[in-house]
């Protein structure tokens, strides 16, 4: 551990800057858990689909 950190640091050199539509948004509330409760393969029919 100790000669990874006297190594230096690991984070990337460069810095790709990404982008993203952002097609659907809606408040769910503060530490709701159920905002982000199933995996990207698990989401339902037409689940990408939305937008507002």
């Amino acid at each position: 551990m100790h000669r990874f950190r006297d190594a230096g640091p690991a984070y990337p050199y460069v810095i790709i800057g990404e982008f993203a539509k952002i097609a659907f948004m809606e408040q769910r509330g503060a530490d709701n858990d159920e905002v982000i409760s199933l995996a990207p393969g698990q989401l339902p029919d037409g689940y990408l689909d939305r937008s507002n």
